[in-house]
């Protein structure tokens, strides 16, 4: 059902749970398997702010999802496997918040499967990852916007339009960082053969070498898990020297 209030919406996204990542109290760092398994317990998709566990009204859920791989937000690297989510602000007085700096970040609000069974008083108990004998046994029931998040993440706050046109790929990354890390099958097999052959390469052939393949790109970290060690690093050796 579209809301007609949206076009005068903050919109945040940040990190509810950073991938293998102590959070500001030391808790135990949860793996992409645990985070899975307490990323699907959360079903209702409610917020709430500073873990009062009133849900909020006039804010809705439009991202909730893991991460594929490491992303930034906020200027912030996000490692893969993490858990992001972004919600739609309608309610002023959480906007108002949001601009005061009052609110910058997320935090997960949940309770054990114990805890559910029990007339427990959420308010005045910390629940610790390290404490679970499963991370199966977490339930999530708000993801709550706070003013300092356990996880060390701020979110990123923007109006509707300017969120409309938001790339992903991060507006803190100029073209170059964008593609940086990348070098195409192509280029990596001609590079290799002027590598193995100990050959002296002219300058046409160096432009040749830095020219766009239209195959498909595999990152650095994929290159160095398919080569010997030697030579991955004589491979991005010659790489940085092709692009100077």
């Amino acid at each position: 059902m579209r809301t007609p209030d949206k076009k005068n919406s903050l919109i945040v996204r940040g990190v509810v749970i950073p991938c293998g990542l102590s959070d500001n109290t030391n808790d135990a760092p949860q793996s992409k398997k645990d985070i899975k398994k307490i990323f699907t317990n959360y079903l209702n998709h409610e917020t709430d702010v500073q873990h009062t566990f009133v849900k909020n009204f006039n804010v809705y859920t439009l991202e909730n999802t893991l991460t594929e791989t490491e992303t930034v937000i906020a200027g912030q690297k996000v490692p893969a496997y993490s858990w992001i989510a972004s919600v739609m602000v309608i309610n002023p007085e959480i906007q108002q918040m949001i601009r005061e700096k009052k609110l910058n970040g997320f935090s997960l609000g949940a309770v054990s499967d114990q805890s559910l069974n029990e007339n427990a008083d959420f308010l005045n108990k910390s629940l610790r990852y390290e404490d679970l004998n499963d991370s199966e046994d977490l339930n999530p029931l708000f993801i709550s916007l706070v003013e300092y998040p356990a996880n060390g993440f701020k979110f990123e706050v923007y109006d509707y339009e300017s969120f409309l046109e938001k790339s992903y790929k991060s507006d803190n990354m100029s073209e170059n960082e964008k593609t940086k890390g990348y070098v195409s099958e192509n280029l990596l097999e001609r590079v290799l053969n002027v590598f193995m052959t100990k050959s002296e390469t002219s300058d046409e052939e160096k432009e040749e070498l830095k020219k766009e393949d239209a195959q498909a790109d595999i990152s650095n970290k994929e290159l160095l898990e398919q080569l010997p060690g030697a030579v991955a690093k004589a491979v991005i050796e010659a790489l940085n020297s092709f692009s100077k």
